[in-house]
């Protein structure tokens, strides 16, 4: 993800049950974080993160379209919002 000029690069493990998903995050700016919330309807999917910043608990919430092995979107948190961009790893499930 991108936010005021910085790129966070972050690392997700998710597991889809019908319209919804659950799973993973992982960023050297916040350690783990648990994927709350995720639902799927055609290609949009919204999520949330609970993350540790600086000592202190945030909400990342997200929306983005998925196009194949890529999902492209916004989010926002109590510091602003920002841009992300993902791709499935090689050989991740599908």
């Amino acid at each position: 993800m991108t936010a005021q000029g910085m790129t966070v690069p972050m690392e997700m493990e998710l597991a889809q049950e019908g319209s919804e998903f659950s799973g993973t995050a992982a960023a050297d700016m916040f350690g783990d974080a648990e994927v709350r919330g995720g639902r799927v309807s055609g290609n949009e999917v919204t999520f949330r993160l609970v993350v540790s910043a600086g000592g202190q608990s945030m909400e990342l919430s997200f929306e983005a379209d998925v196009e194949g092995d890529r999902m492209n979107g916004s989010g926002s948190s109590p510091m602003g919002d920002f841009q992300m961009t993902a791709r499935r790893a090689p050989g991740g499930a599908r």
